[in-house]
């Protein structure tokens, strides 16, 4: 039975987990926020644990099933971290993001690196080459979009989310698509050149659900992980060890 270190990441609507053989990213699983509680225990089956970090946005880590003698690593506001956080409410920084941020810091060491997240909101986030992080921007994501123009609207559909093909909708599908896609990659775009004149060595890296649609469409030297936040909760771990 193969001896692993895991990370969870439980979201709002689902858990991620990444499994980490030999200090090595192995694969990810996602399981339905339902599943989550009896997923430790099922996991159990196949490997043992070593060292765990639990990441969550509303459940406590006892309410898992553990199996019997698993160090965890509860990750909070007050978990030492591998980045000088110089965010002006640490208290209130989302962990996704402070995550994001200590991967950037671990797997480039001594850059300023920009980490865009395209999931359900759009964030973009500065780490400095001297290891500090320093803030950034929330947006609505791509998902969030559709749903806004659905929900606070009389007669406009609700989309599934997917790419723009055009700028021009001719239709109101194409053009719903073009002002939420589209308008992402343009803000993307400006904010991407922004933060380029500011450092022009820095370093770009993009995960998020949409980041795959998204990273075609921009015409910038970019470095993309979906499993960036992953990682990044893993080098929270390993600082910690």
């Amino acid at each position: 039975m193969h001896s692993v270190e895991l990370v969870l990441d439980l979201g709002n609507t689902a858990l991620k987990a990444g499994i980490f053989l030999e200090g090595k990213f192995s694969h990810a699983e996602r399981i339905p926020l339902e599943e989550a509680p009896g997923y430790i225990n099922s996991l159990s089956r196949n490997y043992t644990f070593g060292n765990c970090i639990f990441s969550s946005v509303s459940s406590k880590k006892d309410d898992f099933d553990w199996p019997k003698d698993t160090n965890i690593l509860d990750f909070n506001s007050k978990t030492p971290v591998p980045v000088k956080n110089g965010y002006g409410s640490p208290l209130t920084l989302g962990r996704d993001r402070l995550a994001n941020a200590c991967f950037a810091v671990s797997s480039f060491p001594g850059q300023n690196v920009l980490i865009i997240d395209a999931g359900t909101c759009l964030k973009f986030d500065l780490v400095t080459a001297d290891g500090t992080y320093r803030g950034g921007s929330i947006s609505p994501g791509l998902g969030m979009r559709y749903k806004a123009m659905h929900t606070f609207t009389g007669r406009l559909p609700l989309l599934s989310t997917g790419a723009a093909k055009t700028v021009i909708g001719t239709n109101t599908e194409e053009s719903m698509r073009s002002g939420a896609f589209m308008g992402m990659v343009f803000e993307l775009k400006g904010t991407m050149q922004w933060y380029l004149e500011k450092y022009p060595d820095i370093k770009f890296c993009i995960t998020g659900g949409d980041a795959s649609l998204l990273a075609e469409d921009l015409n910038f030297p970019i470095f993309a992980d979906p499993y960036l936040t992953l990682k990044g909760l893993y080098s929270i771990l390993k600082h910690n060890a």
